[in-house]
């Protein structure tokens, strides 16, 4: 079961800007590291896309996710 969770956070450096970040929870052992990262690739795009930022490599380092593996007897519940 894998829960991405998209969240906008607000600059450190106190522009107001708001960024974007990523947190991906996962069962341990459900995804081989290659496939956690082609995986928050994935989730990059999706949301750069449905945020209107634009896809450049100043952008990108902009961004910031997370990859939470917990253990696989837990029993993940989504909230905010």
């Amino acid at each position: 079961m894998i829960w991405p969770n998209l969240r906008a956070k607000v600059s450190h450096r106190g522009t107001g800007e708001a960024m974007p970040w990523i947190n991906l929870t996962v069962r341990r052992g459900t995804f081989t590291r290659d496939i956690q990262h082609a995986a928050m690739a994935k989730l990059t795009d999706a949301l750069m896309f449905w945020e209107k930022i634009p896809d450049t490599p100043e952008a990108r380092k902009k961004m910031k996710g997370w990859v939470y593996e917990v253990a696989e007897d837990v029993t993940l519940s989504y909230f905010w």
